[in-house]
Formats: structure tokens, C-alpha cells, sequence
């Protein structure tokens, strides 16, 4: 990195891990209408869907942990079920970050 970058990076990551602030660019995770039950989708499928956990039993434990978050509340029911809909932010552990996008099929 030339110093420019290597700045803009530095701001970056003091933005959003000293002042709690989002990431400027949230990878997007679309969610389509067939994983859902009216509108809503379980925490755990819903973070092996992100990729944020590769079985039901790691999201368990993260969410367990409290280590998940959806739109800044702290999710501690591994059977939650979350409303989603476009724009939501999904954390999980310190750096991971998603926004959903619903997508109908």
C-alpha cells in the first residue's frame, strides 16, 4: 500500500472498531422468499445462509456466546425468529457484517 491507502484503511478500521460505527462497504446477502415462513427466517439458518457459520451447531454457539446481532440487538435465542426485510444488518463476532436483501423467487 502507498501511504494514501494505507491511511484510508488506518481511518477505516479506527471508525469502525474505536467508534462502533458501520463498515463503509457491508458485503450484501440476498434472501429469498423460499427460506423464509412468512416473512420470517430462523437466526441459525439465517447465519449459515450469510456463510457467517458453516453448521446450525457453530450458529448456535455464536448466537449462545452473544456474539450475533441483528440491526444493533444482541440476538441470545438460538430459536429466534427474525422479521427480515432489505437493509438489515446482521454482525456477527467483531467483523462480520452483512446487509439482507430480500429477493422473491
Amino acid at each position: 500500500y502507498n501511504a494514501s491507502e494505507a491511511e484510508k484503511v488506518s481511518k477505516e478500521f479506527s471508525r469502525v472498531f474505536s467508534k462502533r460505527e458501520l463498515p463503509c462497504d457491508i458485503p450484501e446477502v440476498s434472501v429469498a422468499d423460499a427460506l423464509m415462513d412468512n416473512g420470517k427466517v430462523g437466526i441459525l439458518k439465517l447465519l449459515v445462509h450469510a456463510k457467517f457459520a458453516s453448521s446450525n451447531s457453530e450458529a448456535r454457539r455464536l448466537v449462545e456466546q452473544g456474539g450475533v446481532r441483528v440491526d444493533d440487538e444482541k440476538v441470545t435465542d438460538p430459536k429466534a425468529m427474525i422479521s427480515v426485510r432489505a437493509g438489515m444488518i446482521i454482525k456477527s463476532g467483531k467483523r462480520g457484517f452483512a446487509k439482507l436483501a430480500v429477493r422473491e423467487v
